[in-house]
């Protein structure tokens, strides 16, 4: 055998070699392949297999709120008609014994009416006797008792090395009088509380307006309902106080 020939044989024992690792690569490509998708297919079963059960379920619940639901249904329906039976019964029964006894009831609502006009006017007569007793007492109690309201002001000043500041509380004083005299001590309440740097004549004639303006509120609100001759709106009153 020549060189020509011994290389010609190589070159095909090669090819061979080559078709057969191919194909063996190509087979174990496909194994894999094939596991791969057997295991997934698998999977898609055991999910599909899962969902169905879960749907079992939902539907074996359901019917089972059905036929509760169903049976609740059912016994209401029977209470109603008992119920509905007893009303009837009980009409019946009730427009039978109006029947039997309306002369009677006739004789009970004639007595019933002249002792009702009876206790109307006893009643009417009572209470008019009642009012004038209280207007007269009311009357009394108003020229006895009133309250006075004052808008009050007071300015505490605060005197420092380099500088002054004021500190103003706004409001308005009550006081309970008897026979116009003042008893116990007056009662203040500061509605609004600011700090100054200056203080003069225009900031004074405003805070004075604002405590007007709290004591006229307080008289008309908190103290509503009372007759204007209880109130007694006094002038109003200014406090000047240097802080300690």
């Amino acid at each position: 055998m020549n060189f020509y020939e011994t290389s010609l044989w190589r070159s095909k024992l090669e090819i061979l070699f080559y078709c057969f690792l191919t194909g063996l690569t190509s087979c174990f490509g496909f194994y894999i392949f094939h596991k791969w998708e057997s295991k997934k297919i698998r999977s898609s079963s055991e999910d599909v297999l899962m969902q169905c059960r879960e749907l079992e379920k939902t539907v074996h619940v359901k019917e089972t709120l059905f036929l509760e639901e169903k049976n609740k249904k059912e016994l209401e329906y029977q209470q109603s008609l008992k119920q509905a039976k007893e009303n009837s019964y009980a009409e019946g029964f009730s427009v039978g014994k109006m029947h039997n006894e309306k002369d009677h009831k006739i004789e009970i609502i004639k007595l019933q009416s002249e002792l009702t006009e009876k206790m109307i006017m006893e009643k009417e007569v009572s209470a008019k006797s009642a009012r004038e007793v209280l207007k007269a007492e009311f009357e009394s109690q108003n020229k006895l008792f009133s309250i006075s309201i004052h808008p009050y002001v007071k300015v505490i000043k605060d005197e420092g090395f380099f500088n002054k500041e004021y500190k103003s509380h706004v409001g308005y004083q009550y006081q309970l009088l008897i026979n116009g005299i003042p008893a116990f001590q007056p009662h203040v309440v500061v509605e609004k509380t600011e700090e100054h740097k200056e203080f003069d004549q225009a900031l004074k004639t405003q805070l004075v307006s604002i405590a007007s303006g709290a004591a006229k509120t307080a008289a008309e609100i908190y103290l509503g309902g009372v007759q204007s001759s209880v109130l007694k709106m006094g002038h109003e009153i200014f406090a000047e106080e240097k802080a300690v």
